[in-house]
């Protein structure tokens, strides 16, 4: 295929890695280069074959064992076509030497690392004189259907005295799609007296037209016509693989055309750094709205909830679900009302509903959590920005994390209020009237045994204030009840009844407030910010110093063009010969 001797020669195990061979046509040149040293160039192609022996002993160490890890040498020459061929090590089955003792699943283990991709023609070299190889029963393994197996048959010249390979080249031993192909390689003797490869092509001819047992199909043999028959088979295969091969470059130029978009470096008016950065901003404020669900969008994510949609989902659903299922522990209210019921004097009467029942909501910081993820991930539109991109990051955080501490305290303001007086009138309070109705329908008269109460409960615990016409009832009462009477205890279950139908108004006030509240003082107050309130402080920066270029975003953006060029020059050159008559 080259036209030159470069590859190591010797007894034993000699390819002790993966030797990827890349044949380059180049029309006035000669010359190799591997991938591990690109500097250097060998024109001399014995130093190839000496930096090939020295590579591997540099991977591998100078012994036999043997690595996946490959050396990719590449020629030029005016000589070749454009092809890869991969050299693999052969199928060793008795260790020697220092080798270990699992070198022969080592070796199939290799191989089959190559040989089951299914854009590769498999060239199957047995020697004649030692029977078929493992490596075409291996290569039947990946391919039974034969499609991509080429079994070639060495050493035909040193085989015993009145033997021959006739009735396997003839293809009646083991019979493939493709046959057999016999070669006649350079002896050891031959490279030591300096035989050329084109002397020794001379000399393999004339062995075949002159043996009585290959003369009359010499024209199907040598190393001639294996590179004929190679040459077409790959030809039919890369036809075959074309279309798949489009596919493959297609999905590629779009996977790298979206991490080029990824990567932006160019934010308009490059002579004017003020206006780079306000158009920086622009893009991350509308990649926001649109996040967040106040623009509509075309591209929607589908597999999951993102942005908006998450913070939607936590406003209608966790907050709501949160505040309908707080409750009282009844026992703990009957115990506190217990209590409060002796000491009552004055105008207001000291009950119990759940201020601190709303802690959570209060405290619960999911929305700004998400919130802040989201502008995280918009802020990646200027990742090839890095101290631009913290810098928005850290006052975009400031601004919302002051926002959610006014949120809070509204929200704890909205529980005073709710808490310091209770509406009587209103349309969904059950009333004393219905309270009574309501103990009476379920045939309440007899109450558990209280807990053991505790004679200072927290204040804060539950509180709201009762005008004192709604008890006037019990303040008239001139007999005193025990506490362990059931009078006692149908009077604090009234109480708890009363109580928990004002919490059911809380708890429909609160789900209305939460979500708007969230949604105008921290959505759209970030919003905002972003829009206007963020250019005063960012741009009081140093510009110079914002701008600064991260090296590896920039050479990743390199490589990525690179890429998309180099797919779509594959693409065009496989469209034209797509066109053409291979």
């Amino acid at each position: 295929f080259v036209g030159r001797d470069f590859l190591p020669r010797g007894s034993g195990i000699v390819t002790r890695c993966p030797l990827i061979l890349q044949l380059i046509y180049r029309k006035n040149e000669e010359y190799g280069l591997f991938l591990h040293n690109q500097a250097q160039e060998y024109r001399n192609f014995n130093d190839i074959r000496d930096e090939i022996i020295r590579e591997t002993d540099r991977k591998i160490g100078n012994n036999k064992n043997v690595s996946r890890d490959p050396i990719t040498l590449r020629i030029y020459s005016p000589n070749v076509l454009d092809l890869t061929l991969i050299d693999l090590p052969g199928i060793t089955r008795n260790p020697i030497d220092d080798q270990p003792k699992d070198i022969e699943e080592q070796t199939i283990k290799i191989v089959r690392e190559y040989i089951t991709r299914k854009n590769c023609l498999i060239l199957a070299v047995s020697a004649a004189n030692q029977g078929l190889s493992d490596a075409l029963k291996i290569a039947r393994e990946v391919d039974p259907d034969g499609e991509r197996t080429i079994s070639v048959l060495t050493k035909l010249d040193i085989m015993d005295e009145g033997t021959n390979a006739r009735d396997i080249l003839d293809n009646k031993v083991v019979p493939l799609k493709r046959g057999y192909i016999g070669v006649v390689n350079r002896s050891q003797a031959d490279i030591n007296n300096n035989i050329d490869i084109r002397a020794a092509i001379d000399a393999e001819d004339n062995f075949f037209k002159t043996h009585d047992a290959y003369h009359d199909i010499a024209s199907r043999l040598g190393t001639p016509f294996l590179q004929k028959t190679l040459n077409e088979q790959l030809i039919v295969h890369i036809r075959n693989a074309l279309p798949a091969l489009v596919n493959r470059l297609e999905t590629i130029l779009k996977e790298v055309s979206e991490q080029q978009k990824q990567i932006k470096i160019n934010f308009g008016d490059a002579n004017s750094n003020t206006n780079f950065i306000l158009n920086a901003l622009n893009e991350i404020k509308e990649a926001f709205e649109m996040k967040i669900g106040l623009v509509v969008k075309s591209d929607l994510v589908k597999d999951k909830l993102t942005g908006g949609a998450l913070i939607k989902r936590i406003m209608n659903e966790k907050y709501r679900s949160d505040i309908q299922q707080m409750s009282f522990n009844k026992s703990e209210l009957r115990s506190k009302i217990s209590i409060a019921i002796p000491n009552i004097r004055g105008v207001n009467i000291g009950i119990f509903t759940p201020d601190m029942a709303f802690e959570t909501v209060v405290r619960d910081q999911l929305v700004t959590e998400e919130l802040l993820k989201t502008v995280r991930e918009c802020c990646t539109i200027v990742k090839a920005y890095p101290r631009l991109r913290e810098k928005i990051e850290n006052l975009v955080t400031q601004h919302i994390q002051k926002c959610q501490q006014k949120v809070k305290n509204k929200i704890e303001d909205r529980i005073q209020i709710e808490s310091a007086y209770m509406n009587t009138d209103h349309d969904d309070f059950i009333g004393l009237t219905g309270a009574m109705r309501f103990m009476a329908e379920n045939n309440v008269l007899q109450m558990e045994d209280l807990d053991t109460l505790d004679p200072s409960p927290s204040p804060n615990s539950y509180w709201l204030v009762i005008i004192e016409s709604l008890f006037s009832w019990f303040k008239r009462k001139t007999e005193v009840y025990r506490e362990d009477s059931a009078e006692f205890k149908n009077q604090v279950e009234l109480i708890r009844i009363l109580v928990d139908s004002y919490l059911t108004i809380m708890k429909k006030n609160m789900q209305d407030y939460i979500p708007k509240l969230l949604m105008h003082d921290l959505i759209n107050h970030t919003c905002k910010f972003l829009s206007t309130d963020l250019h005063e402080p960012l741009l009081a920066c140093d510009d110079d110093e914002l701008l600064k270029i991260d090296p590896e975003v920039e050479k990743m953006r390199d490589e990525l063009a690179k890429k998309h060029d180099c797919c779509e020059e594959a693409l065009k050159v496989i469209r034209q010969i797509s066109n053409e008559s291979l």
